[in-house]
């Protein structure tokens, strides 16, 4: 359908001296994903070797919404819908603190004992989950795969392993 707006298609003009790579980094579309069919969707409208023209009104392609499988995010929370690309192209490497055997401050409540890293973990993947659903690259330094984004009110035992960086450390437990 090249070259045919739909309804539901945006448009937008080049400003002076954009490229093509600039023109859909702008108008935040993820240039591998989007380039092709941009191209398509505008045939005919392009200068030499597909140069974008001054004064040219170009069909932008319509954003889709991505499956995101994520296994750290927990069984409930790890598949999820790419909402918007407002970060597409931004990159965020996210440390959680606490790596290692160091629970940080322990608490008590309901015969449960409370462990700062385990929140402090919590609080990564749903910042970190939260980016992806907004276009972002997301590194999380620190992974445990047996945590997951915990329930409200919910309190786990300290973990027992941690992944940092590809080395696991051995947390150790004095209630043991």
């Amino acid at each position: 359908m090249g070259g045919v707006a739909l309804a539901q298609d945006r448009k937008a003009t080049p400003k002076p001296g954009e490229g093509l790579y600039s023109f859909l980094v702008r108008n935040k579309l993820p240039v591998k994903k989007y380039k092709q069919k941009f191209i398509e969707l505008n045939k005919g409208k392009f200068g030499k070797n597909n140069t974008l023209l001054r004064g040219v009104s170009y069909i932008l392609p319509n954003k889709k919404s991505e499956i995101i499988k994520q296994p750290l995010f927990g069984k409930k929370y790890g598949t999820f819908k790419q909402k918007s690309t407002n970060l597409a192209g931004a990159v965020f490497y996210l440390v959680s603190g606490h790596g290692g055997p160091d629970p940080g401050a322990i608490g008590y409540y309901n015969g449960k004992t409370l462990h700062e890293d385990e929140y402090a973990y919590d609080v990564n993947l749903r910042l970190a989950r939260n980016l992806m659903e907004n276009g972002a690259k997301v590194y999380i330094l620190i992974q445990d795969k047996k945590d997951g984004i915990l329930e409200m009110m919910l309190f786990w035992e300290q973990a027992k392993e941690k992944l940092v960086w590809g080395a696991k450390f051995r947390c150790l437990n004095l209630s043991d």
